[in-house]
C-alpha cells in the first residue's frame, strides 16, 4: 500500500511500510490506512521513547484504531490487535527494523492461551533482553515469570482439554547440543530454574495418569458412547503428553538435569516411563 504521509527521515517512509506490511488483524483491509495512521506509526518509528504500537481494526466502526499508549479496550467490533516492540531507547532505520522490532498479534478478549502469547512476545523481551535490569533483579524475576507461565499454561490446558507442557525460552536457542547442555547445568539460576518447571511438569503428568486409572469424571448417565469417547479423549491426551516428552526442548532441559545430578528428575523419568508402556 501506499504511504499516504510526507516524507519522513532515516527512511521513514520505507518503515512505516513495513509495519503496513505485517498487519494481521481481522478485518483488516490496506484502504483503512490514512494518513493519521501513518504519522502516528512514524511517530512510534522514529522517537526512541515510545516503545509500543498497537493496530486493530473495528470492523462495526469501518475505521482503523492505531495508538502507541496502551491497546485499545475490547468493544463489539475489535477481535484482536496487532503490536509491534522495541526497548526503549533503541534508534530505528530503514536496515535495522527487522531485527529491533518484534511484531504479532493477541486476541482483544484475553483467554489463557492469549495471555501467554502476550508474556513471551512482550513482556520476555521487555525484560530479559533489556539492558537496562540488572542481572540480579533479572534472575529474580525470572523465578516469578516461569511459575506464572506454568499457571498460564495450566490453565490454557484446562479450556483446551489438552494436557501441553510450559517449556521456558532457553540460552542458545538457534541450536543447542549435548556439549550446551553440559555448560548450562553449571548455571546454578538456570538449574533451578529447569526443576521448578520439571515439578510442575510430574504433577502435571501424575494428574493425568490418575483420571485414567479411575472412573472420575465419567458420566454414566451419558451412555456407552459418551464414555468410549472420553476414554479415546484421554487416550489422545496420553499420546500428546508422550510426543511432547519425546521433543527435544524438554530432552535438552532432561539433559541439563542430568548433568547437574538434580534429585529432581527421578520421578519424571518414572512417569515418562509409565506413559510410554
Amino acid at each position: 500500500p501506499a504511504y499516504e504521509g510526507g516524507a519522513q527521515p532515516n527512511g521513514g517512509e520505507i518503515m512505516v511500510q513495513w509495519i503496513q506490511r505485517r498487519i494481521k488483524t481481522s478485518g483488516f483491509h490496506p484502504s483503512m490506512w490514512k494518513s493519521e495512521h501513518a504519522s502516528i506509526a512514524a511517530e512510534f518509528l522514529l522517537d526512541p521513547s515510545k516503545t509500543v504500537l498497537f493496530i486493530a481494526a473495528d470492523t462495526e466502526m469501518e475505521e482503523l484504531v492505531v495508538r502507541h499508549t496502551s491497546p485499545p479496550p475490547p468493544s463489539p467490533g475489535l477481535n484482536d490487535v496487532a503490536f509491534f516492540v522495541r526497548q526503549k531507547g533503541q534508534v530505528i532505520s530503514a536496515d535495522n527494523i527487522s531485527e529491533v522490532i518484534q511484531f504479532g498479534t493477541f486476541d482483544i478478549r484475553q483467554d489463557a492461551a492469549s495471555v501467554l502469547r502476550i508474556m513471551e512476545q512482550i513482556i520476555y523481551p521487555q525484560i530479559f533482553q533489556s539492558m537496562e535490569w540488572s542481572q540480579p533483579t533479572k534472575r529474580e524475576l525470572m523465578a516469578l515469570y516461569h511459575r506464572s507461565m506454568a499457571a498460564l499454561r495450566e490453565s490454557a490446558n484446562e479450556d483446551s482439554g489438552r494436557t501441553h507442557f510450559y517449556i521456558p525460552l532457553r540460552k542458545g536457542e538457534d541450536g543447542t547440543d549435548l556439549d550446551d547442555a553440559r555448560e548450562a547445568a553449571k548455571d546454578r539460576d538456570q538449574v533451578q530454574q529447569f526443576e521448578s518447571v520439571v515439578i510442575h511438569w510430574t504433577r502435571q503428568i501424575k494428574s493425568v495418569l490418575n483420571s485414567c486409572k479411575s472412573s472420575v469424571g465419567l458420566d454414566i448417565d451419558g451412555g456407552p458412547m459418551d464414555e468410549i469417547a472420553l476414554w479415546n479423549a484421554r487416550a489422545v491426551d496420553l499420546s500428546g503428553i508422550a510426543d511432547q516428552l519425546q521433543g527435544d526442548d524438554i530432552r535438552y532441559i532432561v539433559s541439563v538435569l542430568e548433568h547437574s545430578k538434580s534429585n529432581y528428575l527421578a520421578p519424571l523419568s518414572a512417569l515418562s516411563e509409565e506413559v510410554h508402556r
